[in-house]
């Protein structure tokens, strides 16, 4: 996949401006699609930003519950995330290019204030059509099955 507006930037440790330079781009206003949410763990501020129709709910929610578990310890919060994240294909990036591609292709992107990289999770899904009897033809003979 080619990515074609090139920033060639990096991350900063101040997370306003990451977000600024993350919305610019994605335009967070005018796509309803982009998802942002802003939270506390242990006083940091923490921004979760995904394509809401190309991850899996189920494994945001389970995320989200180990993050609440983890709101009491008293270490760097962002290597306690990437640490303690029930997931297989966790992955640290500071380049802004990859991390929007990243997002755009459906991973979800954690950024903690006060650290320049971005924590990225492979949480994709994709539509799936069930194989279904048509209702617009009938089939006298043959297999009764067709896709939507």
């Amino acid at each position: 996949m080619e990515y074609i507006c090139k920033t060639n930037k990096k991350l900063s440790s101040e997370i306003n401006d990451n977000i600024k330079m993350i919305e610019d781009l994605l335009v967070f206003d005018k796509n309803f699609d982009i998802n942002y949410r802003s939270f506390n763990i242990i006083k940091k501020k923490v921004i979760l930003i995904f394509v809401n129709s190309l991850i899996s709910s189920n494994q945001l929610v389970e995320i989200n519950n180990t993050l609440i578990r983890c709101s009491n310890i008293k270490e760097n919060i962002f290597d306690t995330i990437y640490n303690n994240i029930p997931h297989q294909d966790t992955k640290k990036e500071n380049d802004l290019d990859r991390i929007l591609l990243d997002i755009l292709s459906g991973k979800v992107c954690f950024l903690v204030e006060g650290n320049d990289q971005a924590l990225l999770l492979d949480t994709r899904t994709y539509p799936q059509r069930a194989v279904d009897e048509p209702t617009g033809e009938s089939i006298v003979r043959g297999s009764h099955d067709g896709f939507v």
